[in-house]
């Protein structure tokens, strides 16, 4: 039991001196010590020429966050990428300020803002990165989104579905039946 000890010390030991090692590094001084195993994967991605960086301009008063996308995702992958950013700054924001935690609530942003880079509303779901002719170093931002309204029938066509003719009720401007007398 003693020599399981002694070797689990000196693994740890090993892993503490090549963590000093790496941060020690002066090609990893720009890597948050605090990025998770993904956000690992994206830069590696980026620095090997499979991914872009994007970033997403959250207005004057939230810092900006960079955004490492792969050429092939598809818009859908950009949004759940942008959720995971948005959400980790958050996170980050509650535990320094010790503050109480906060959630954005996806579910609403989504329905009434959209993803644009330039002009360019980012609406299919569908649509790859590349297609999109995104290049490193865009700003991507949240506009309102409107959805296109229904087209409105024909007017010749409500003017039959009106029921001429037929009494539709005692609202307003409607007069009341008289009264029968016994």
């Amino acid at each position: 039991m003693a020599s399981r000890d002694v070797a689990l010390e000196q693994k740890v030991e090993m892993l503490e001196q090549q963590l000093t090692t790496l941060r020690s590094d002066p090609l990893l001084n720009d890597v948050s010590p605090h990025l998770s195993t993904l956000e690992i994967e994206q830069l590696i991605a980026y620095e090997q020429g499979h991914a872009l960086r994007l970033v997403l301009d959250r207005g004057t008063r939230q810092p900006s966050i960079d955004i490492v996308v792969g050429h092939n995702a598809t818009v859908a992958v950009l949004k759940r990428l942008v959720q995971a950013a948005v959400n980790e700054q958050i996170r980050r924001d509650t535990t320094l300020t010790h503050g109480r935690s906060r959630k954005a609530n996806w579910t609403y942003t989504w329905k009434r803002y959209c993803l644009a880079v330039h002009t360019q509303r980012l609406l299919d779901p569908h649509q790859r990165i590349h297609e999109l002719g995104l290049h490193t170093g865009d700003r991507l931002r949240f506009i309102r989104y409107t959805p296109p309204k229904p087209e409105k029938p024909p007017v010749d066509a409500m003017a039959g579905a009106r029921g001429r003719g037929r009494r539709r009720g005692r609202g307003r401007g409607h007069a009341r039946p008289p009264a029968m007398s016994a």
